[in-house]
């Protein structure tokens, strides 16, 4: 008997600085300490069958996070979520544990929160807000075919802008899939403001599909 599960999790605090291919390596040792029946490859390495929807930029907080794995034996899946909570390090949760509804295909925008602190909020915020209301933003991207130039606009929208005494809040939803993948600090590093920042924290919220449902 083998199901098909998706897993959905929180990577939050230090985790975030947990790269993803430390990650493959940190589920497996989990789902080995919980003892879960789980599929293996074939072959001369095996190795536990994962495959993530869309990998978490190394120092990113998500909310939304998830991967696919594959029991071999029918247990119910409250199950699988409490024994593998029981044994994961601190700042990785599991929300819920799914059968697989929707394709990785299916994903087309994420949402994120930028904190950008700074000296200087107010200009700060102002310099940004023109920056990002620009009718074009072209800007460098690196992809493994070399460096090519990338017409952002169309690719983001600002949800909610705002600053206080010590930092600017930033809310975007960002064009997120296999097609294009947009990542909230290509438009941060490309902006007049960069340079004033002292310090930013990213934290993904929401992985969409293209009419805005959750992937699920």
């Amino acid at each position: 008997m083998q199901r098909n599960i998706r897993i959905f999790f929180e990577k939050t605090g230090r985790a975030k600085y947990i790269s993803h291919l430390d990650m493959t390596r940190c589920w497996t040792r989990t789902f080995n300490r919980a003892g879960l029946p789980m599929w293996y490859t074939e072959g001369f390495n095996p190795h536990l069958y994962m495959t993530f929807a869309l990998p978490l930029s190394l120092g990113f907080e998500g909310l939304c996070e998830s991967f696919d794995a594959r029991l071999i034996a029918d247990i119910p899946l409250d199950e699988v979520k409490e024994r593998l909570n029981q044994v994961l390090p601190t700042g990785l949760q599991i929300s819920r544990v799914a059968d697989q509804k929707m394709n990785a295909r299916e994903i087309k925008w994420a949402d994120y929160e930028l904190c950008l602190e700074c000296e200087n909020p107010k200009s700060v915020h102002e310099k940004l807000t023109e920056f990002l209301n620009r009718d074009s933003i072209v800007v460098e991207k690196r992809t493994k075919k070399g460096v090519k130039d990338m017409e952002l606009n169309g690719l983001y929208t600002v949800l909610e802008s705002s600053f206080d005494e010590t930092s600017v809040l930033l809310k975007l939803r960002l064009a997120t899939g296999v097609e294009t993948n947009v990542n909230p600090m290509l438009l941060l590093e490309n902006s007049p403001v960069y340079a004033e920042i002292l310090q930013t924290s990213v934290r993904r919220t929401a992985v969409l599909t293209a009419d805005l449902n959750n992937f699920e």
